[in-house]
């Protein structure tokens, strides 16, 4: 939402670095932009719906705000009870034992218990295909 991302703007513009790949990299960080980077999700509202349904714990503490900031370290597990669901039953069969096609470097999918590891904080090269973050940056700097 509007409000919601002038607000991530007017937080990483007060650090130092390039302002557009902080932005860029805090709306990365996302609790729901992980589930969806991770392969666990199609898409990025199904994402935020499973994360809205209490599908994950994070660092095992129920985590259902989709904003919810992750960090370096964090560990992103399906609850137990979630994995009867036949959502999980079916991404279970497509994530089992095998490394998850596209997920990105900076995350350690795990298919056989459906978890996620944030290795590091993504880097620019990574996450800007496509964006250009200097037309973001000059459109909330007025």
């Amino acid at each position: 939402m509007e409000r919601q991302l002038k607000t991530y703007f007017n937080e990483v513009s007060r650090k130092s670095g390039v302002t557009g790949d902080l932005l860029l990299q805090k709306l990365e960080m996302r609790l729901d932009n992980v589930v969806f980077r991770a392969g666990f999700a199609k898409s990025r509202a199904l994402a935020r719906q499973l994360v809205r349904h209490s599908f994950f714990t994070l660092n095992g503490k129920n985590a259902n705000i989709p904003s919810i900031e992750v960090k370096s370290g964090d560990i992103i597990k399906m609850k137990e009870n979630k994995k009867t669901k036949e959502y999980s039953k079916q991404l279970a069969e497509i994530l089992k034992g095998k490394e998850v096609a596209g997920a990105p470097a900076w995350l350690d999918v795990n298919g056989t218990d459906l978890s996620i590891g944030v290795k590091s904080k993504p880097a620019a090269a990574e996450i800007s295909e496509g964006i250009d973050a200097q037309m973001i940056v000059e459109s909330y700097s007025r």
